[in-house]
């Protein structure tokens, strides 16, 4: 499991790598509560298995960044999150809440 946080061209991405499970979540939150940001970009390109806590988190992350008028988005999305975004049949809710690859330079 590791957490990075980066600003690339005024963006604050998210990278995950490993694991986004039940055991990771509490950290990134608090990370993610210590960091000053509006939009945000989460790079799954390494995160190798997520669990339901984990997608409770992307779901909770997702309420929060609309709630404050800010954006969430997914780039570089590993197989292992977009088979567990089709099992909780969340694909949908996700890109009606712009999922769509956003390309990082």
């Amino acid at each position: 499991m590791a957490l990075s946080i980066d600003t690339e061209n005024g963006a604050t991405i998210l990278n995950i790598e490993g694991e986004l499970s039940i055991f990771d979540v509490g950290e990134y939150r608090a990370r993610l509560i210590e960091t000053d940001f509006n939009d945000l970009i989460i790079d799954f390109s390494a995160t190798e298995k997520i669990d339901g806590a984990g997608v409770q988190f992307l779901i909770s992350l997702q309420k929060m960044m609309e709630d404050e008028g800010n954006v969430l988005s997914f780039t570089k999305i590993s197989d292992s999150v977009s088979d567990c975004l089709k099992l909780y049949d969340l694909e949908s809710y996700f890109e009606t809440k712009k999922m769509a690859s956003v390309s990082l330079l």
